[in-house]
């Protein structure tokens, strides 16, 4: 009769129902899907470039430290040539002085040069081992930040989250229509995706900290740069105006 009618009539619209809420979820999923492949291009390209910048950094960090050896070395020759031009200021004043040499003078002179040979040696030793010194500490923060390392090893394995309690297909299906297989599929590449991003994350979080402690070291090396250069300056400006006295 007509209450037999309209029963049927509700019943076509509860499946009518149920089966546009499913495609609407089916939907959504398929958009979750795209949306995280999407956002996971973006972190592998923003991890390449990270990886890329930190190589820079690390040629930059090279190259400042044969920049402040070559300084260190323009120094010692700029030391040596005022010596040898107060020598030759005193040897050029003895050509008009009569001189007696004394024995006890010459052998404290003697010691005095050699105390300060050393002292130099000594010195130019430490600058030595104090440049590679910065260039392993600065090529160890950057190999562990790319993954080259122990910690970088550790914060590579950031990848397996668990699902992040989102629980597994078993746990969805108490909460959802029934899957098929795709629907699984989906579900699981979601959550795939998910884990990775937040790798992906880690590492950038990771590399930006470790780019940030190595350029506040660099330009600290930069600095130091830039007094060694004046500190040359003046001693080649000093031995220039002692040559033209001459």
């Amino acid at each position: 009769g007509y209450g037999d009618r309209n029963q049927v009539q509700a019943g076509q619209e509860t499946e009518e129902d149920v089966d546009r809420v499913s495609q609407q979820i089916r939907d959504t999923r398929q958009e979750s899907v795209n949306s995280t492949r999407n956002a996971l291009r973006a972190l592998q390209e923003a991890e390449e470039s990270s990886g890329r910048t930190m190589t820079q950094l690390g040629e930059q960090s090279e190259q400042l430290g044969r920049i402040e050896r070559n300084l260190d070395s323009a120094q010692i020759h700029a030391d040596n040539a005022q010596e040898k031009a107060g020598e030759l200021k005193t040897v050029n004043r003895s050509m008009f002085a009569i001189h007696i040499k004394n024995p006890f003078n010459s052998t404290k002179k003697r010691e005095k040069e050699l105390e300060e040979a050393k002292r130099k040696a000594a010195e130019e030793l430490a600058q030595r081992e104090a440049i590679r010194h910065e260039e392993y500490q600065s090529k160890q923060r950057i190999d562990m930040a790319m993954g080259n390392g122990a910690y970088g090893r550790a914060q590579g394995n950031t990848n397996n989250y668990s699902n992040n309690g989102r629980g597994g297909p078993g746990e969805r299906s108490a909460y959802a229509f029934e899957n098929t297989a795709e629907d699984d599929a989906q579900e699981n590449e979601i959550d795939q995706n998910l884990d990775a991003m937040g790798g992906y994350l880690a590492r950038l979080k990771t590399s930006a900290m470790t780019m940030n402690q190595e350029v506040n070291r660099q330009n600290e090396r930069m600095t130091h740069i830039t007094s060694k250069t004046d500190n040359l300056h003046g001693s080649v400006t000093h031995n220039t105006a002692l040559l033209q006295k001459i």
